[in-house]
């Protein structure tokens, strides 16, 4: 997602005033553009204003103004876009180039709705919204999105999980939704996520799940649910989960499962994990079982997405 190193500048015209580029294999990155004056969109063009083949990346940061397809008209082969750290009051796309979107860390980005997602995402396979202030993200946003294979929502202040708010995502083979400050999880809000493979809850405030939650995803195989407050515990919510390799459970859990039990609920489990931030006694007991019974271990921290 990101690359370092300059090989070539390049002038970016924004309207009024100019700012630079620095060109990268394949990509472009650029930082403290503003909209120009008269038409309050970002332009990024060449020198030449011939069209810049070979460009497929373009990291946008510290930036500030609207975008739509004139932004990016240069680049016909334009295959990833990552806005970061920046105030974009417009945004109108539609460019059936693009396969993955990273939005992260923005002080103003405009709401998602299904239909502003219909016109600019409709081929991107890969989405990232992490950390963006007052973002809003609007119930069946991503129901055009057929192509949407991996979803990573973080930071994002999401209090509720529907199945409505998945629709359209039936693809989907990777979920990350940690540190969203969920309450609540309806039983059917992943219903037709089937194909879900890797499955992230971690960090979040809802405190029990029910029965059926994760009932129609026989196709799991790596699980994380770190630091959860759970206000009770049944195992039997795993009962489809019999892929399940990786699992990630809280620390506040160990002491009231067995290694034994654990290994029966997941017949091919290779792989625990537990977190950094959080260690007692009984994980340290509990981590030397899984080691001496052949289990790989892991850990992760509530940061690392």
């Amino acid at each position: 997602m990101f690359f370092w190193g300059l090989i070539l500048i390049v002038l970016v015209n924004i309207g009024p005033s100019s700012t630079k580029c620095s060109q990268i294999p394949t990509g472009l990155y650029c930082t403290n553009l503003v909209e120009g004056t008269d038409n309050k969109t970002l332009t990024i063009q060449s020198d030449d204003d011939e069209p810049t083949t070979d460009v497929q990346f373009v990291y946008l940061r510290n930036s500030t103004g609207g975008i739509n397809n004139k932004t990016f008209s240069n680049f016909t082969k334009l295959k990833s876009l990552d806005i970061q750290f920046s105030h974009i009051d417009k945004f109108s796309l539609n460019i059936n180039t693009v396969n993955s979107i990273y939005l992260m860390h923005n002080s103003k980005f405009p709401a998602l709705s299904a239909e502003l997602m219909e016109d600019c995402c409709k081929t991107v396979s890969i989405l990232f919204l992490v950390g963006n202030n007052d973002l809003k993200i609007e119930t069946g946003a991503f129901k055009h999105m057929t192509n949407l294979t991996h979803l990573t929502i973080s930071k994002q202040n999401i209090t509720s999980l529907t199945k409505q708010f998945f629709d359209g995502l039936n693809k989907l083979t990777y979920l990350n939704l940690k540190l969203n400050g969920i309450l609540k999880i309806n039983e059917n809000a992943f219903e037709d996520l089937a194909e879900l493979n890797h499955l992230i809850l971690s960090y979040n405030n809802f405190t029990k799940l029910e029965a059926k939650t994760f009932h129609n995803l026989k196709l799991l195989e790596a699980m994380e649910l770190q630091g959860l407050n759970f206000s009770e515990f049944d195992l039997n919510i795993f009962s489809s989960q019999k892929e399940l390799k990786t699992l990630e459970l809280p620390t506040k859990l160990i002491g009231k499962l067995e290694l034994e039990q654990l290994v029966k609920a997941f017949p091919k489990l290779e792989t625990f994990g537990f977190s950094n931030e959080e260690k007692e006694g009984n994980t340290t007991t509990f981590i030397e079982k899984c080691k001496a019974s052949g289990y790989n271990i892991k850990f992760s921290n509530s940061y690392d997405l």
